[in-house]
């Protein structure tokens, strides 16, 4: 098949055309790739625990080598905090005096996301009066991330 979609079987090693392989060979593919990336994820770990480690060493997390530079965060503890009980002390703060509103809104930042639930909205959507109103907020696209799924029994 000219123009057709040719690989290397990272495996194997072989050149692959795609549109000439069989479902077997491509669900092969599929598996080997998988654990491949697997082993690639392992050893990406591994490495990365090296770098840290030698930064940590050298107390230093910005390391310059040759052309390439490799950072990491520094190993001092970060807060967490209690978000609530942090903006109750802020508003009593704010209640006696000490700090102004804008000092709250410099600390803490509100964040609020919205998520459509499909299996919510789908029930709306079987009473054909509501589904009139909520279909204009509706927009059909392609789906992303389509993964094919490989098992072996």
């Amino acid at each position: 098949m000219s123009g057709a979609l040719t690989v290397i079987d990272p495996v194997m090693g072989e050149e692959l055309t795609l549109a000439d392989a069989s479902e077997e060979r491509l669900g092969q593919l599929l598996l080997d790739v998988r654990e491949y990336e697997h082993r690639l994820r392992e050893l990406k770990r591994l490495v990365s625990e090296e770098v840290v480690r030698r930064c940590d060493f050298r107390r230093q997390w910005t390391l310059h080598a040759g052309h390439l530079t490799l950072s990491t965060k520094s190993d001092a503890r970060v807060a967490e905090w209690d978000v609530e009980g942090l903006l109750e002390e802020l508003y009593a703060m704010v209640a006696e005096g000490l700090i102004s509103t804008e000092a709250i809104a410099a600390a803490v930042q509100p964040r609020v996301e919205y998520k459509v639930l499909a299996r919510g909205v789908d029930a709306l959507l079987k009473n054909p009066t509501l589904a009139g109103r909520l279909e204009p907020y509706r927009r059909m696209v392609d789906p992303d991330g389509r993964r094919v799924t490989v098992s072996c029994p």
